[in-house]
């Protein structure tokens, strides 16, 4: 039952980026875009390999990198401008 509650969040999580960027709440390039990705993606990448469900391992497990590389481009970008 835990493992579904875990699911749910990370479902949840998904849908508030989506539809946070869908009406113009947030771009997606922010850092709450892409974090809620990221959460999102892990949580459901543990539930996925919790079913050994070897595509959402996948397509999760790639959500979720996705969301890690946006926040690192992200950070550097920042940095550079501080740094400048």
């Amino acid at each position: 039952m835990w493992i579904d509650i875990v699911a749910i969040a990370g479902l949840a999580s998904l849908l508030t980026a989506f539809a946070l960027n869908a009406f113009h709440v947030i771009n997606n390039k922010s850092y709450t875009y892409n974090l809620l990705n990221l959460i999102g993606g892990g949580t459901l990448t543990f539930y996925s390999i919790s079913i050994k469900s070897v595509p959402f391992i996948l397509l999760q497990s790639i959500w979720s990198i996705i969301a890690l590389v946006g926040i690192v481009k992200k950070l550097a970008h920042a940095q550079k401008e501080t740094s400048s």
